[in-house]
């Protein structure tokens, strides 16, 4: 029996805190805007379905 991946089980939870707390939202999008690389290579290592990329065009 393989075991469950917790985040499955928590992601719409997880997801659903950002819209419902837009400032911490939006104040760790202005800090990501800072430190993005300017030509937009990169990696991103996070959890979600990319709520951040997506926002920050990536």
């Amino acid at each position: 029996m393989t075991a469950q991946n917790p985040f499955d089980n928590l992601a719409s939870e997880y997801e659903a805190w950002f819209v419902e707390n837009m400032i911490p939202f939006q104040s760790e999008l202005l800090a990501l805007k800072q430190v993005v690389p300017v030509d937009k290579k990169g990696v991103e290592i996070g959890i979600g379905n990319g709520i951040f990329k997506k926002e920050l065009g990536i």
